[in-house]
């Protein structure tokens, strides 16, 4: 099995390209390593989005809901 990297080093006028044998133990061992730094980084970016969703939505949540009681407090009387 082989690995093609292309990289585009001028837009539109030069790429390099790389062609590496993916039996060769080396290489093999650095596709491995790149490929599970990127699922790595890939997840953490995930879960940093859904840490700051879930944030925002307790403030939002906290807000509405304290705001709520504020009123129900301020008009029990009337109700």
């Amino acid at each position: 099995m082989w690995l093609l990297s292309i990289y585009n080093i001028q837009p539109h006028r030069l790429v390099f390209g790389l062609l590496q044998d993916l039996e060769d133990p080396n290489v093999k061992k650095d596709w491995i390593i790149e490929k599970t730094k990127e699922v790595i980084k890939n997840h953490l970016s995930t879960v940093q989005q859904v840490a700051g969703l879930l944030g925002e939505n307790a403030a939002f949540t906290d807000t509405t809901l304290k705001s709520v009681i504020e009123v129900y407090n301020k008009n029990k009387d009337i109700i």
